[in-house]
């Protein structure tokens, strides 16, 4: 069993248990006290739900975890790709180099990695205002665009969020090809979507830029300037560069080039 401490702010202290409910019990704290999240999507956004009422603790269930099958498992996994492309180098540098073990389930590599996951959150919650922990990625709004399509399921459309949002920062320089090619690739190791040739790409950004537009009239949309850090605000109309082509990276067909 691990231990986190997360600081919300100089006087209240959330501890994260890692472990089974027998853990939590000798701890004694009951289910009803905690905040157990399943998925890295819930962890990420659950952490503001509490803001004003705090659980005891958060509860991380590695029954539950290492049950994790499929559909569920490959959600944590993108999930937690892409938190740790927005926040953190770090993060991002122990998910690439344990790709293989986190393929395995490998227990003692999970219960790292939800380590690893909430000294980033604990740090966010610390340095950015709720104001700035509202702010989404580019990378999130072309991802929620692919969740609403339903050719697709929630893995592969988080991870085309991921690519995509990481190309147009390619396109813009940010980012080297050596780096793009190794957040498309991230994926592969998990059988996880990185082509798609169901919608053409014109069609895909039609429909993108309406969907869109909701986020921009909703707050500020950040995109990526590196790995594990976003940057200003993006702004489609202000922007020459973003236009259908941004979605050359999900269409790539190989069969075209054979």
């Amino acid at each position: 069993m691990r231990e986190v401490i997360i600081e919300k702010s100089k006087t209240i202290q959330i501890p994260v248990i890692i472990g089974t409910p027998e853990d939590l019990k000798k701890k004694g704290l009951s289910p009803e006290e905690v905040y157990a999240p399943i998925l890295i999507k819930d962890m990420v956004s659950g952490i503001g739900q509490f803001m004003e009422n705090y659980p005891k603790a958060i509860f991380i269930n590695t029954e539950v975890l290492f049950d994790l099958q499929n559909a569920a498992f490959f959600s944590l996994i993108v999930y937690s790709m892409r938190f740790a492309l927005e926040n953190s180098t770090n993060l991002y540098g122990y998910i690439i180099n344990h790709l293989y073990e986190l393929c395995d389930l490998d227990h003692e590599t999970l219960e790292e990695l939800f380590e690893e996951i909430y000294k980033v959150q604990r740090r966010i919650l610390i340095n950015k205002t709720k104001a700035e922990r509202s702010k989404i990625s580019l990378l999130e709004a072309i991802g929620d665009y692919y969740v609403s399509i339903d050719s697709f399921t929630e893995s592969d459309a988080v991870a085309y969020g991921c690519i995509t949002g990481s190309y147009y920062s390619f396109r813009k320089g940010l980012l080297s090809t050596e780096d793009y090619y190794e957040i498309r690739d991230m994926f592969v190791p998990f059988g996880i979507s990185i082509t798609q040739t169901k919608i053409a790409k014109d069609k895909l950004f039609d429909d993108f830029c309406e969907f869109f537009s909701k986020y921009e009239k909703n707050g500020d949309v950040l995109y990526l300037k590196k790995i594990g850090k976003l940057q200003d605000e993006f702004t489609a109309d202000e922007d020459d560069s973003f236009n259908a082509d941004l979605f050359d990276a999900i269409c790539f067909d190989e069969n075209d080039n054979e």
